[in-house]
Parts: structure tokens; sequence; C-alpha cells
């Protein structure tokens, strides 16, 4: 099926375009559920995802979630910012539990 979606024939590349022209006219970006990447619509076309729908009821559900591109950039600096975060209480952590001070650089003697 992954080689069906590049194949511009194929009803998947279809629905995969279709997709992505959306996603091209609403000034979005698309987030993929199953691999967590952010595609621009020519990314996404050009990648080996696959769209799935389920419809439940009258709704139809999708893999794939379309964002503008402002709340992709303000989410992935969110990330950003925890990820900053995480890293300075890890980097305490290890300083408190191997005593470890920064050390001030040797100078040469003349």
């Amino acid at each position: 099926m992954k080689s069906d979606v590049k194949n511009k024939d194929s009803e998947a590349y279809k629905v995969k375009r279709e997709l992505a022209i959306k996603a091209y006219n609403l000034g979005c970006v698309i987030f993929s559920h199953d691999t967590k990447q952010v595609y621009t619509p020519r990314e996404f076309l050009e990648s080996d995802e696959v769209v799935t729908v389920q419809k439940l009821g009258m709704q139809d559900y999708h893999n794939f979630t379309l964002h503008y591109a402002k709340y992709a950039v303000a989410k992935k600096l969110e990330e950003l910012r925890q990820a900053h975060l995480d890293f300075d209480a890890f980097m305490v952590k290890m300083l408190d539990a191997f005593q470890l001070n920064p050390q001030e650089p040797k100078t040469k003697k003349p």
C-alpha cells in the first residue's frame, strides 16, 4: 500500500493530494498522528504517509490534523521551552548527585 501513495494514478495518492490541497488553500500544515511529524502540503505529498479514514456514525476521523502554521510554530516553541526546562532540571540533578562544580579555565603561567 505504501508504494501506492506515490503513484499519481492510485486512489491513495488522490486522497493524499486532496488533503494537501485543502491544507494549502487554508494556509495550514499537516500533523501526522502516527509519526508525530508536521508536514507542509508539498512535503506531505512527497512523504510515505498513508491517509486512513474511519467513519464513526456521520463523522470521518483521519490520522492527520490540519493546523494553522502559527499554531504549529507556537506548539514547537512550547516543546522547545519544555525540553530546555527538562534539560536544566537534569543538569541540576547531575551536578547535585555527583557534587560537580564548573571548573575555572586553567591559565598558563608565563
